[in-house]
């Protein structure tokens, strides 16, 4: 159900708020698929909000499993961001991607 949610952010040109790791974020969504553990995951720009790094904006490549509270935004997306972040070249299957 989780990465339905996040494509349907990424397609819809949607920002998707979630909760990760406890902390709330606001994230444009980049690619969702799976790691080499076969691990869903995705890939996003995170906007704004809390983060264990202490870097709240940037590029994260999320675990789906630890992400609750998942919703589509009102807020329009602005992906695709400049000079992506290799993580994505971790995804051995992807669902979906800009």
């Amino acid at each position: 159900m989780r990465k339905e949610i996040a494509c349907d952010a990424l397609i819809q040109g949607k920002r998707l708020k979630l909760s990760y790791d406890g902390l709330e974020r606001i994230v444009e969504v980049h690619a969702v698929g799976l790691n080499k553990q076969r691990q869903e995951v995705m890939f996003v720009w995170q906007v704004r909000g809390g983060s264990e790094s202490g870097e709240q904006t940037g590029w994260k490549l999320l675990m789906l499993d630890k992400v609750s509270l998942m919703q589509v935004t009102d807020e329009k997306s602005t992906a695709v961001r400049g000079a992506k972040n290799t993580s994505i070249s971790t995804m051995t299957h992807v669902y979906c991607e800009i």
